[in-house]
């Protein structure tokens, strides 16, 4: 499908440079026309004074290279992070993923499918939206202030096309240049590489969550030495910042950043991470900046690491500080030529009365797979109102009959986060898997959720049933959370509690009743902060029969840029013989409070151990 859809494009294109060419007269894109729609929203406030849009032989260059006049325009003249430069535009998500595209030519020419610059100005740009590869082709009209100087991103060293066309291609591929304000580094290197990427965290999201440098360390060193391209996000999610104090020293919260190198010295121990702002300028000031003794102190790293007279916004600076003032690192996964991406898609359910869809793998050589899932999400709705629903990569065991699919043991999962993109990687041995997508969040909310594109990819070969459905009987929901890893919370008296906490971004609380002929009661009182309830409610009391195992209660996280707390209280007792409502927990005859509605009902219902 991709191929069909390339070649289509192509074909456009080559009809459009033809046309262009018998009529002697460069290419306007009517699909993207040079108007104040293509900039920004309808009733934006950040419109600047004036705006034209000018061709590449109209624009002035603004720049340090005083023999600019001589030069000719190019798409491509030996690209740099050290290149791009940020302009009016809150995009740094993109620019800095951009920039350490840039150190991969290969990867970067995938991208920008026009090689050379020509006069017809229509160019090709390949970019990757939400986990579906598309082809986007551009004319070369950029937004330009009244002095004839680019208003948006550019290149600072030659006239080079590169960095205005393929931030144009995906400005038209979401709506305006004003639909790019905000975003995180991941969303960037999934854009321009397509390959599967994660997030790692330099900060506690909650309290049972811990950070150790020396895994950070680790992780960091490994993904550089694989050639793995990563970018660091500072200030933002969940930390507490003074703008003022990182204004100070040279950082600037809430924005993106391109890591180039990651480096360490044995002798004297240092953990470098050189970081470059995409502004092209305000650097670091703290230990082993470009102003910092520590270089003169050391001047055989000096000799090795320090740019002198660097003024392009490249610094290093050491682990640890880094650490105190970023709050993650997205690294994208570049993978060989011999990896296979396959992508379905599919929808999350809003609640446990639909139907749960899911994905089977018939593997037939153990082979290495990572599961990227993507949210459907719009940037293209001016105000608009979709976030990312909390989600859960889970791989299982499965066999297949008649259709249907069971649901085994558990292989692998991701961590459940509230983020746009989610991760999973795995090795799997030969055998059929059950891939599901979970989502909770939302269910109370009203609002129905966007679809998720899950795409494969496969260092062998990989064959998938597409989007196998797997109804929503008392089994499936019940039983995936049976499969997790949950910790024994309490066993007394022929009952069992379980509880998950780490990596779940929430709770998940599960009681058996292991004992042969009683009922018995058990309530959870909760408090908590940015955490939704599975019942609607933070308070339940349930009846759970002899011999039966319940959910009882999934909180499930809110806001993505905020962090969590919990506190909850489990207290349970036997039932009297012959009883099986809650007694004096609730009225006459309730077994359950809240009641377990047709909504719930699925995930929630007790059922036989």
């Amino acid at each position: 499908m991709r191929e069909i859809a390339e070649r289509k494009v192509m074909t456009i294109v080559e009809n459009i440079i033809k046309f262009c060419r018998d009529q002697n007269m460069p290419f306007v894109d009517d699909q993207f026309p040079p108007t104040e729609n293509a900039l920004y929203f309808p009733s934006s406030s950040s419109r600047p004074n004036k705006c034209q849009w000018l061709r590449p032989q109209q624009i002035t260059f603004s720049s340090n290279d005083t023999d600019w006049r001589n030069r000719e325009w190019s798409v491509f003249s030996n690209p740099s992070p050290t290149d791009i430069k940020q302009g009016v535009l809150g995009n740094c998500w993109f620019l800095s993923a951009l920039a350490v595209l840039a150190e991969r030519p290969d990867l970067l020419k995938r991208v920008m499918v026009t090689k050379n610059y020509n006069k017809e100005g229509v160019y090709v740009v390949r970019l990757c939206k939400a986990g579906v590869w598309q082809t986007v082709f551009v004319d070369d009209l950029l937004p330009c202030d009244e002095k004839r100087r680019l208003i948006y991103s550019h290149v600072a060293r030659g006239k080079q096309l590169w960095v205005p066309l393929v931030e144009k291609a995906l400005a038209k591929l979401h709506g305006c240049y004003e639909a790019l304000q905000a975003g995180r580094s991941i969303e960037g290197l999934a854009t321009l590489t397509g390959y599967p990427c994660e997030s790692l965290a330099l900060q506690q999201s909650c309290p049972e969550t811990e950070v150790e440098e020396d895994m950070v360390w680790v992780k960091l060193l490994s993904s550089m030495e694989a050639g793995y391209l990563m970018g660091a996000s500072c200030g933002g999610g969940n930390m507490d910042t003074n703008d003022e104090e990182y204004n100070q020293i040279g950082l600037r919260p809430r924005h993106a950043y391109s890591v180039l190198r990651v480096t360490y010295n044995i002798k004297f121990i240092f953990r470098l991470v050189q970081l470059r702002n995409p502004w092209g300028h305000f650097s670091w000031k703290g230990d082993w900046s470009n102003e910092s003794v520590l270089w003169q102190q050391n001047p055989q790293l000096a000799n090795q690491l320090f740019q002198r007279n660097a003024d392009n916004g490249t610094f290093w600076m050491c682990l640890e500080d880094m650490m105190k003032y970023f709050d993650s690192v997205d690294i994208c996964k570049i993978y060989g030529r011999n990896w296979v991406e396959v992508s379905l898609g599919g929808k999350f359910p809003t609640s446990a009365a639909e139907p749960l869809t899911g994905f089977t793998l018939e593997v037939f050589k153990e082979c290495e797979l990572e599961f990227s899932l993507f949210q459907q999400l719009s940037r293209t709705q001016e105000s608009s109102n979709q976030s990312p629903v909390d989600t859960c990569i889970c791989i299982f065991r499965s066999s297949v009959f008649n259709g249907k699919a069971t649901i085994g043991t558990m292989v692998a999962s991701s961590k459940r986060k509230v983020k746009k993109h989610q991760s999973c990687s795995c090795m799997l041995d030969v055998g059929t898997y059950l891939v599901i997508n979970l989502a909770f969040n939302h269910w109370l909310s009203g609002y129905a959720g966007a679809g998720g594109k899950m795409v494969f990819h496969d260092n062998y070969y990989l064959f998938s049933n597409i989007a196998l459905k797997i109804w929503a009987s008392l089994s499936n929901y019940n039983d995936m959370f049976l499969n997790f890893a949950l910790t024994v919370k309490l066993v007394r008296d022929g009952v069992a509690c379980y509880q998950l906490t780490k990596g779940w971004g929430g709770l998940v609380v599960v009681a058996e009743n292991r004992h042969q002929s009683s009922c018995f009661h058990i309530r959870c009182e909760t408090t908590c902060n940015n955490l939704v309830s599975s019942r609607g409610s933070l308070y339940t009391a349930d009846s759970v029969p002899p011999l039966h195992r319940q959910v009882i209660m999934i909180l499930s996280q809110v806001d993505s840029y905020s962090g969590f707390s919990v506190k909850h209280k489990l207290t349970h007792r036997m039932a009297g013989n012959g009883v099986d409502d809650l007694g004096n927990w609730g009225p006459r005859s309730v077994k359950h409070d809240p009641p377990l509605t047709l909504d719930v009902a699925n995930l929630h219902q007790p059922r036989p151990l």
